[in-house]
């Protein structure tokens, strides 16, 4: 990896760069032929390999039974239609007689989608808030996960 060699000077609101050099020994005689005077050189990479995609994140979306089991995960293209964390219970009568927890996750993997998924579960459960009022088609929606954290 290539580097350079910043000298600089200063300090707080006086700090400032002099020079910069291609080499250390360049840096060390140029602060060398300035006898006195309060200079260091840092050392920098030029250019480092940067990983773009780190932070990318995409909507994962994860169903949970009431005791932690995952009932079903959408990850294929799902985040194309959510760009946003939503949590809700849902109750669909038809399909189960107990509500179970649905959310999207903005997340890089399964993996850390169904640990948070599972720590608001956790949450709901200590809020006492595991509850759906309408019995055949309903759910109840968070704004935000801000509230039930």
């Amino acid at each position: 990896m290539a580097k350079i060699y910043i000298v600089t000077s200063g300090c707080y609101s006086d700090y400032r760069i002099n020079h910069v050099f291609s080499t250390r020994e360049l840096a060390d005689r140029w602060i060398g032929e300035r006898a006195g005077e309060d200079y260091s050189a840092e050392e920098y990479e030029i250019d480092p390999i940067v990983d773009f995609t780190e932070n990318i994140k995409t909507s994962i979306g994860v169903d949970m039974n009431k005791d932690g089991s995952v009932r079903n995960i959408r990850d294929d293209g799902y985040g194309a239609y959510y760009k946003e964390a939503r949590v809700r219970l849902w109750l669909d009568y038809r399909d189960t007689p107990t509500p179970y927890l649905e959310t999207v996750i903005l997340t890089r993997d399964r993996e850390s989608a169904i640990k948070t998924t599972n720590d608001i579960r956790i949450r709901l459960l200590a809020l006492d808030r595991w509850t759906v009022k309408n019995k055949r088609c309903a759910s109840f929606q968070y704004s935000s996960l801000e509230e039930i954290v």
